[in-house]
């Protein structure tokens, strides 16, 4: 069972790490989310979040923010889905949650999409980790 904390080190704040993501990035959309996804070789933990919610769906920032703090808050809630696909600790998920809905949601709906999206994520993951192994050591710095 994963802490549920929501710490520094588990936010995606490297720019040349989200401008690869999006240049790079695996994504797909379950509705009212929109996940980008890749994996890297470990950093400081297993997975690294970054949660948008884009100013051209929500102009006030004061509702950009308040469905961030819903978002986070059902991130923190549900992360050990997502953490229990991460099964290789040589490897770090880098993910950014983008709210693509116009609407403000209820948080027990918000909290309902992205556990079907981590879900979905956690899928994907366990798929994508049958990497060959000379691919992670290439890339170990």
């Amino acid at each position: 069972m994963y802490d549920k904390t929501f710490r520094k080190k588990e936010k995606l704040c490297s720019k040349k790490l989200i401008a690869e993501l999006f240049e790079s990035g695996k994504e797909f959309r379950q509705s009212p989310f929109k996940l980008v996804y890749s994996l890297h070789p470990f950093s400081d933990a297993k997975v690294k979040v970054l949660i948008s919610v884009p100013k051209r769906n929500h102009k006030r920032a004061v509702k950009r923010n308040f469905l961030k703090r819903r978002i986070r808050e059902a991130y923190r809630l549900n992360k050990n889905l997502i953490y229990s696909a991460c099964t290789d600790d040589r490897l770090t998920v880098n993910l950014i949650i983008i709210y693509v809905s116009h609407r403000i949601s209820e948080y027990q709906e918000i909290e309902r999409k992205l556990v079907e999206a981590l879900e979905s994520l956690a899928k994907r993951v366990e798929k994508d980790l049958d990497i060959p192994s000379g691919y992670l050591d290439s890339n170990i710095p």
